[in-house]
């Protein structure tokens, strides 16, 4: 392709640094699938540019839309001449998208929810949830703070708990209004 476009080539190259790739998918012309090969070589001998003239090469499959698909992550643009539109990697393209979409939405739910904050009491003779096990909770959760308090599995409603409490749903609610 080089040899091809060797006027446009010779200007481009003013500006911009041009890599020819071979495609990776050799059109198999008896039974019209595509198998799998390895080629991106941009310089030839003779013999493998003869040799690649008779093979046609494609950079769709109906598996696959490489670059739509990020295989090459460090093109940044993509020219064309002679390609056809098949509409099965578009599909596979919206799937992929929707996908990322559902999994980068759980990951902001997940965040938005780590970043909500939070106060953790935990007594000190609860038998049924260990300190340690809140202590967790606190740094998993993102976001915690943990209030160690004397009793057990329970509440704690001495006053001094109780306003602490309320400082804290005071300050969570005023910068959750701000924002």
């Amino acid at each position: 392709m080089s040899n091809k476009i060797a006027g446009a080539r010779k200007k481009l190259q003013r500006v911009y640094e041009l890599d020819f790739l071979d495609a990776p998918f050799e059109i198999e012309q008896e039974v019209g699938t595509t198998t799998t090969i390895c080629s991106t070589t941009t310089t030839k001998s003779d013999d493998q540019q003869q040799s690649q003239q008779q093979r046609q090469l494609e950079w769709w499959t109906s598996r696959t839309a490489m670059v739509s698909l990020g295989y090459f992550p460090t093109v940044r643009a993509v020219v064309t001449a002679g390609s056809p539109y098949r509409t099965e990697p578009f599909g596979i393209i919206k799937l992929m998208e929707e996908q990322q979409k559902e999994e980068e939405k759980e990951q902001e739910e997940e965040e938005e929810g780590k970043n909500i904050p939070k106060l953790h009491f935990a007594g000190e003779t609860d038998s049924m949830v260990p300190i340690e096990s809140t202590k967790l909770l606190c740094e998993h959760g993102g976001n915690g703070r943990i209030i160690i308090h004397e009793k057990g599995h329970l509440f704690p409603t001495k006053a001094a708990y109780v306003n602490e409490m309320l400082d804290f749903l005071e300050l969570s609610l005023e910068s959750a209004d701000s924002k």
